[in-house]
């Protein structure tokens, strides 16, 4: 059964950070059919092809899904064991530099990728204060990166075993909402996320990453978010 959650905070706004990376032979989107596409069995993997699939006016037949977790991206892409992949960074760098061609990119398909948190709504109710500290702490970190910069890559390079670098050239292919922002993709009337998020519970019902049908609107609630929402 799909847990009883709800949507608190939207974290990012992909803009051509989740990429299709492909053999330097195949110079296009359509240059794709009839061959064999690595992606994540998730949400985001299934979504990235599909959007990418129907821009080029193709469909999910035309190519040969192999299901791929984020770290066998790489190494299957260099055995040959696919002919693209559906990746991310640091894939996507690691890529490049071995002569892959990128082929597309979310920022075809601005505001459509989004990265939230989710809480249990049980949870939610019972301990508002914990999320709403979450919250505050969350732009509060935006604050200390606006200010800071140096110090906050150097903190997020450890975290993510990599180098301030390429912190700063991921957050460049994303879009980090401000709190009215959040606010209105959350809680607006309607909220702006509503249809991306009913379109995405489609897409995993047909890919069968959904057994059943989600009812999408219940995941907004401006009751429940009200206290927490700075």
């Amino acid at each position: 059964d799909v847990p009883d959650i709800r949507l608190v905070l939207v974290t990012d706004i992909s803009n051509g950070a989740d990429v299709i990376m492909a053999k330097p032979e195949i110079k296009s989107l359509k240059d794709l059919k009839g061959h064999r596409v690595g992606a994540e069995t998730t949400a985001l993997g299934a979504y990235v092809l599909m959007r990418a699939l129907q821009l080029a006016g193709l469909k999910r037949e035309d190519v040969v899904i192999v299901p791929l977790e984020f770290a066998e991206q790489e190494p299957a892409f260099k055995r040959g064991d696919v002919d693209a992949v559906v990746t991310f960074e640091p894939t996507r760098a690691k890529l490049l530099d071995a002569g892959a061609r990128q082929i597309f990119d979310s920022s075809r398909i601005p505001g459509e990728i989004v990265d939230v948190l989710v809480v249990r709504n049980a949870y939610l109710q019972a301990h508002p204060e914990n999320a709403q500290l979450f919250v505050k702490s969350f732009y509060r970190g935006q604050d200390y990166f606006k200010t800071n910069q140096q110090d906050a890559l150097q903190i997020a390079a450890k975290r993510e075993n990599t180098t301030a670098k390429d912190v700063l050239s991921s957050l460049s292919l994303m879009r980090i909402p401000t709190a009215k922002e959040s606010r209105n993709m959350l809680m607006g009337q309607p909220p702006a996320l509503l249809k991306n998020a009913q379109t995405l519970a489609a897409v995993m019902v047909e890919h069968k990453l959904l057994q059943k049908t989600v009812d999408v609107p219940s995941l907004f609630d401006k009751q429940a978010l009200e206290p927490i929402m700075p």
